[in-house]
Order: C-alpha cells, then structure tokens, then sequence
C-alpha cells in the first residue's frame, strides 16, 4: 500500500478534473459579479431618490432632529450587506428588491416629515407675525413711535407670503 497504489489509478485525473471545475466555477461567479440585475438598479435609484430628498431638507434647513429617525433608519440600510451566492442569485434579488423597498419608505417617511415640519413652522410663523401685529397696534394707539417696527413687519409679512406661496405652489424651489 504505498505509492505503487497511486500509481495508474485515476486520482490525478480526478483531481485535474476538480480544479477545472473549481477554476469554472470561479470564472462564472466573477463574471456575474460585473453585472447589474434589475432589483439592483432600482435599489440604487431608489436610494439615489431618498438621498436627494435628504440633501434638499437640509439645504432648505430642516433641523437634524426632525431628521434623525430616517438618519438611523438609512445608517442601519447602508451598514447592509448582500448575501453572497454563487450559483442561487434569488436571495441577492431579494435583497436588493427590499432594499429598494426600503429605500422607498424612507423617502416617504422623510416627505412626510417635511410636510408636518413646513406646516408647523409656517403655522408658527404665522401666529407670530400676528403676534407682533397686534403688539404693534396696541403700542400705536399709546402713542409710541413704532413706525419702523410696522414697515419691518409688513416686509416680514410679504417675505413670509412670498415663501408661503412658493413652497406651496412650486416645490423644490
């Protein structure tokens, strides 16, 4: 039973054959690795989507903690990672297909966020402007020299119209 028993039998050729298939195997799966399948794209658009909608909250000043549960639930999205498959490319479909999802709801979520806090702070905003014109009215009729305030208010109020109606008319402006 020594190296006489190796000799002639078909373990060679047996393990030639192996590496060729492992070696086949490899190539197949980097190939499919370049390729992007559908539910793959649409993930990437779909984050793409949520992450301009995030840009344009902030730029338009919306504060952090408004914010922060679409900002925890896009870092747990983003710490992610698809399955790896060589042969079954079902469970990375499905991965990206929920993330695509997921993605989707977040945009929705972050939109809904923004109409609640636009409407809270006009309404604020409002009131205020209110506020100041009755202040400014019952300082008046005491006599008090509030001219000024009464021009700032009515530019205040203008600039408040303006904005008021180009948020509501013309979104992403």
């Amino acid at each position: 039973m020594s190296s006489s028993f190796f000799r002639g039998s078909t373990t060679p050729k047996l393990i030639h054959a192996a590496l060729v298939i492992l070696l086949l195997s490899i190539s197949l799966a980097l190939a499919s690795c370049g390729s992007i399948s559908l539910s793959q794209q649409q993930a990437i658009q779909s984050q793409a989507s949520f992450e301009q909608l995030l840009k344009q909250a902030k730029l338009n000043g919306m504060p952090s903690s408004a914010l922060q549960p679409v900002l925890l639930q896009q870092q747990q999205l983003s710490t992610a990672h698809p399955p790896l498959t060589l042969f079954n490319t079902q469970p990375t479909d499905d991965y990206y297909h929920n993330l695509a999802t997921r993605y989707t709801q977040l945009r929705l979520q972050l939109q809904s966020i923004t109409t609640i806090f636009t409407q809270r702070t006009q309404s604020q905003a409002r009131h205020d402007l209110q506020a100041l014109q009755i202040l400014l009215a019952q300082q008046r009729t005491l006599g008090l020299p509030v001219q000024n305030f009464s021009q700032q208010l009515q530019h205040s109020q203008q600039a408040f119209l303006t904005s008021y109606y180009t948020h509501r008319f013309c979104p992403g402006q």
